[in-house]
């Protein structure tokens, strides 16, 4: 039975991600997230928990979900937090960051290591990849505000306490967002000079395509005109960023 549970539970999971893919809308979404969140989520499967896998694609979401069209642009900040913040506590709730924290401070064999010692290691760093994604997410959501809070600070600190460099995080997306995180909140600080070195040191390894490039070129620019008075240095960004993302014009 907990094998037949743990496949249908997977396969809800799989039309989660098609919908949050598909850009559904939040209602069609939200029907199906809610009713899994109401239930408890099947036991271990392989070393994974099938609950903190709904919890990440549900955090997902919300990280990318669109507002309200009647939404006003100066409120936009706020309601990407209150929708991410939720999200990425209930991630946090679920995860023994002392558990984790005390599992990577020592060094394990794979080597002839027993079936349940393989599958903890598979938790422990299943459940360190959400940690450091859930912080990722609550102290990027934060940066967005129009006022730096104290909340975002002590975000920031925690979040340096799992992710001390880019390579922690898997996805090119987050490491443009932990960049965009790092620079607001040395913005915050009044240290611009250390903000632009963190978007330098991003731009300079970023992939080609990375979804936010762009994003991250274009604060470099607002950062040498609006900030340190660069404005020659503003115009060549700007012209590399024409460069590599050039406007293309439908034909008539």
């Amino acid at each position: 039975v907990d094998e037949l549970e743990r496949s249908v539970f997977r396969a809800r999971l799989q039309r989660l991600g098609a919908l949050r893919k598909a850009a559904s809308s939040a209602e069609r979404y939200n029907a199906l997230a809610d009713a899994m969140l109401a239930e408890s989520p099947p036991p271990l499967d392989k070393g994974k928990s099938l609950g903190l896998e709904l919890l990440l694609e549900v955090l997902a979401f919300r990280r990318q979900a669109k507002p309200p069209a009647a939404l006003a642009e100066a409120d936009m900040a706020g309601w990407r937090a209150e929708q991410v913040q939720p999200a990425a506590e209930a991630v946090l709730d679920l995860i023994d960051a002392d558990e984790v924290s005390t599992h990577f401070g020592r060094t394990h064999e794979s080597e002839g290591a027993s079936k349940a010692a393989k599958e903890h290691a598979t938790m422990m760093d299943e459940q360190r990849s959400a940690l450091r994604l859930a912080l990722l997410a609550r102290a990027s959501a934060l940066a967005s505000l129009p006022v730096e809070s104290e909340s975002f600070s002590t975000a920031v600190a925690e979040l340096k306490q799992w992710v001390d460099k880019p390579d922690a995080l898997k996805e090119e997306e987050d490491k443009d967002a932990l960049a965009l995180t790092l620079m607001r909140h040395e913005l915050a600080r009044s240290r611009p000079g250390a903000a632009l070195k963190v978007l330098r040191a991003r731009l300079a390894v970023q992939e080609p395509g990375a979804k936010r490039a762009k994003e991250v070129g274009k604060e470099c620019v607002k950062l040498y005109r609006d900030v340190l008075g660069l404005e020659l240095w503003a115009s060549n960004m700007e012209e590399a960023l024409f460069a590599k993302f050039p406007v293309v014009k439908l034909p008539l």
